[in-house]
């Protein structure tokens, strides 16, 4: 299922994924991050996070939930905003409502975020926007119809060398740095357009590794199931 090349990367596939990387006009100083993803093989980190994101995935559908906000485990209230879960799942809920109301379909909605600097859509309230590729999935919502053609596609049950955040990254603006991984998610992603909005920034979550350089923000959890 991988895409990882079976003899390894050579200095022609880097250099043509770094100028892929570029015409998507991603954040320079990334590049280093992201050829490190590239030439990750396939690790405890992208199974577990695969699995555990797609355990919630079948619940939400078994439940029947209009909508689903998914945490993963190092999530956090983004500090500098003053606010608690409880603000923010009031805030999320409010703008689904009003996304609703105007008939505004959605798949994924982003609550918080790493900006890639890739150029962002469209504004459709004060707080959200169409994103450009947004990077991690510690916090987001699936819509029903989200999460419905998700489990109806390859994407639920097919592991590639990347982590999901790339993969749902990828859905929505259907290109990737490496053109083998862009053709592997388009074959798997459900029919039809997906729908991605996101609160405007980096949202309003962080991640435990971006507040604090400690032991338990490095622990295996962080390691195998963040995104």
């Amino acid at each position: 299922t991988s895409c990882w090349p079976r003899g390894g990367w050579d200095a022609e596939m880097l250099v043509e994924a770094e100028l892929s990387f570029h015409r998507l006009n991603f954040f320079p100083h990334y590049w280093s991050a992201i050829r490190q993803n590239l030439q990750d093989p396939q690790t405890l980190g992208f199974v577990g996070g695969h699995m555990s994101h797609v355990s919630v995935w079948r619940e939400a559908r078994e439940r029947n939930w209009d909508w689903v906000l998914i945490l993963e485990d190092d999530a956090l209230p983004a500090p500098t905003l003053g606010l608690s879960w409880a603000d923010i799942w009031c805030i999320v809920a409010h703008e689904i409502r009003c996304l609703r109301e105007r008939g505004e379909e959605w798949d994924i909605l982003y609550v918080g975020r790493t900006l890639s600097m890739t150029p962002e859509g469209r504004r459709i309230s004060g707080l959200l926007c169409e994103p450009g590729y947004s990077l991690r999935t510690h916090c987001y919502c699936l819509s029903r119809r989200g999460y419905s053609r998700l489990l109806d596609s390859g994407v639920a049950t097919t592991i590639l060398h990347c982590p999901q955040d790339e993969v749902l990254a990828t859905l929505w603006l259907q290109d990737h740095v490496h053109a083998p991984t862009s053709a592997r998610i388009a074959a798997l992603a459900p029919p039809g357009p997906w729908r991605a909005l996101a609160v405007r920034w980096r949202g309003l979550t962080a991640q435990l590794v971006d507040v604090e350089r400690s032991t338990r923000a490095a622990s295996q959890a962080v390691v195998h199931f963040g995104g």
